[in-house]
């Protein structure tokens, strides 16, 4: 029973770093978190019993644990083994590791006294600063840091950690990571700009106080060092669904100089565009904000005709009623007051009318009833008179004068049939 509640303490990570693949492996760690166990509750008798080759899993487990006394003795007892019977048992970087990610600063601070390294890593790559900083563990962090530890290094994924400690909102670590010479750049900005949704304000604060370091806006950068897909902040925040994040984002673009370049950045992989911001606001992972990431896009100037590398528009990609409803009245606005012609008119139309499919696909029949009219088949005039009935009925659902006027001005109909049911607009 206390050989399984430890392993299920320790978890799967700290398992694979003991690298044990051996029945006698598996004796040897369960010997010793028993007798680990056992000495915290106040029984020696096992661990003063513990063989030689036995203590460097029992470091480990008393350093995943947070046992300070146990540990302390453990390692004492460890350092006086040979050279030749140290190297036999787990590595001691491991114990800094584990120590790191729990946040048991004591722990840490004893090893590093005694000489265990703050800067190797496992086989895997990791180091004990990551683990420290992915967790939050501020005081663990100064410490490793004190110890020699690389405020720039990175994961093996290529994320730096002030940019694992700006996607998880940590700011006091974030603090810490650029006191002690952490690199601030467009990739930081875009980590901060990602993450979770929780901690709005923190959030916000967080990228603010990027911006104010002189980070500009409109920098692409790889989501890590190894990653072929290169994205602005504004992309990031509009995929990870951060509302405030984006809108603030916008407002620096425009004292900035650089509110258009923003709008209208590709996303690239390998060099090829692939969508820009808007297109990643409709498709937004954050289901409950595409409707305002798309209306504050589109308020900025978003060119609603922009395509993606697959030639569809965020239109054509738009799932839900709402974000259709913020579309189409911006297509329509941008067809009658730049006065298109026919075929941009009819492009215009096949995009609606992919929107309708995907409406019908998703259930959404109030949405398909209204859009029925776009997809109209026969002569082109009567198809864009029907259409543009119909988009005027679309306009005045969700009370967009200007579009309604746009259209009346330009002899639409307002008693023709457009809605469900035979309606007009009027």
């Amino acid at each position: 029973i206390v050989q399984g509640v430890t392993v299920g303490a320790l978890g799967a990570a700290e398992m694979a770093e003991q690298q044990i693949d051996s029945r006698h492996g598996l004796r040897t760690q369960w010997t010793a978190m028993a007798a680990v166990d056992a000495a915290v509750c106040g029984e020696r008798t096992s661990l003063d019993e513990l063989q030689d080759d036995h203590l460097s899993y029992a470091c480990y487990v008393a350093a995943s644990g947070g046992r300070e006394a146990v540990c302390e003795e453990l390692v004492d007892r460890y350092w006086r083994l040979s050279t030749h019977q140290r190297q036999q048992g787990a590595p001691t970087f491991a114990w800094t590791i584990s120590a790191s990610r729990g946040g048991h600063a004591t722990i840490v601070r004893m090893l590093l006294d005694r000489g265990v390294s703050a800067i190797s890593t496992n086989p895997n790559g990791d180091a004990p600063l990551q683990n420290a900083v992915a967790n939050g563990h501020v005081q663990v962090c100064s410490l490793l840091l004190d110890a020699s530890a690389d405020a720039n290094f990175r994961d093996p994924h290529g994320q730096s950690m002030v940019g694992i400690a700006a996607v998880k909102c940590y700011t006091a670590v974030f603090d810490l990571l650029v006191d002690r010479g952490a690199v601030v750049n467009a990739e930081v900005l875009g980590s901060a700009a990602g993450g979770a949704p929780d901690g709005t304000s923190t959030r916000v604060r967080l990228v603010e106080k990027i911006l104010s370091s002189g980070v500009c806006v409109a920098d692409m950068s790889p989501i890590g060092s190894q990653s072929s897909l290169h994205v602005s902040p504004l992309h990031v925040s509009c995929q990870a669904g951060h509302t405030e994040v984006a809108q603030l984002l916008l407002q620096t673009a425009r004292q900035q100089g650089v509110l258009s370049t923003v709008l209208s950045q590709y996303s690239t992989n390998y060099s090829q565009q692939m969508c820009p911001p808007l297109h990643y606001a409709v498709q937004s992972q954050s289901a409950s904000h595409r409707c305002t990431l798309t209306t504050i896009l589109l308020d900025h100037g978003a060119d609603v005709a922009a395509t993606d590398v697959n030639g569809e528009t965020a239109l054509e990609l738009a799932t839900d009623s709402d974000v259709i409803g913020a579309l189409v009245p911006s297509h329509v606005e941008r067809l009658m007051l730049e006065r298109v012609p026919s075929p941009l008119r009819q492009a215009l139309f096949d995009g609606i009318q992919k929107a309708l499919q995907n409406s019908a696909r998703v259930g959404d029949t109030q949405t398909v009833e209204l859009l029925t009219g776009l997809g109209a088949n026969g002569e082109e005039e009567v198809a864009a008179q029907r259409a543009e009935a119909t988009l005027m009925f679309l306009a005045a659902q969700v009370n967009d004068m200007m579009v309604v006027n746009a259209l009346l001005q330009a002899g639409c109909d307002p008693f023709v049939s457009a809605g469900p049911n035979g309606c007009t607009t009027a």
